[in-house]
């Protein structure tokens, strides 16, 4: 896989809460500003007497760029499944021995659904590009805006082997 195919990445999981986000956006929330809209509207003024006109008319447009956002990012992703060969791939859970002795689990995903925070880390970031094809029992040096720090890989689940 090129490291543009890999980036273009996406989980089965990952494009299901994209396509949820986006149903969600269409929805719920463009009938709730719509809502909001004609409320704003009905209250007298354009945009430039009326700040709530104003504030719904922004939210409106920030609410259609996320809409047009997700859908082109669903338009172009490729949906990965992941391999069971025991190698660190998208989709795969990452268990690494971190420099402070810390023991953390990751999934490698692609950057459409990179989600630091939920423990999701795209293969573009250092530490996904580190481990990217690696095996469990390897030491990789990852390369940070802090410095190269050392990490150790202690287990690797397949996505594909967890749901089976």
């Amino acid at each position: 896989m090129s490291a543009a195919d890999g980036l273009r990445s996406i989980t089965r999981e990952g494009y299901a809460r994209l396509q949820a986000q986006l149903d969600e956006l269409v929805t719920a929330r463009r009938s709730e500003l719509a809502s909001r809209l004609r409320d704003a509207r009905d209250g007298g003024g354009g945009p430039d007497a009326n700040s709530d006109h104003a504030e719904a008319l922004e939210a409106h447009a920030l609410l259609e760029r996320r809409i047009a956002g997700l859908r082109q990012t669903l338009a172009l992703v490729k949906v990965i499944v992941p391999d069971a060969d025991g190698t660190a791939g998208i989709g795969a859970y990452v268990r690494l021995r971190m420099p402070s002795g810390a023991a953390l689990r990751l999934q490698l995903v692609g950057t459409a659904e990179a989600d630091p925070g939920q423990g999701r880390i795209s293969i573009g970031s250092p530490v996904g590009q580190a481990i990217l094809g690696r095996r469990h029992g390897d030491v990789v040096d990852v390369q940070a805006p802090g410095g190269t720090h050392r990490v150790e890989i202690l287990e690797i689940e397949s996505a594909g082997a967890l749901a089976a």
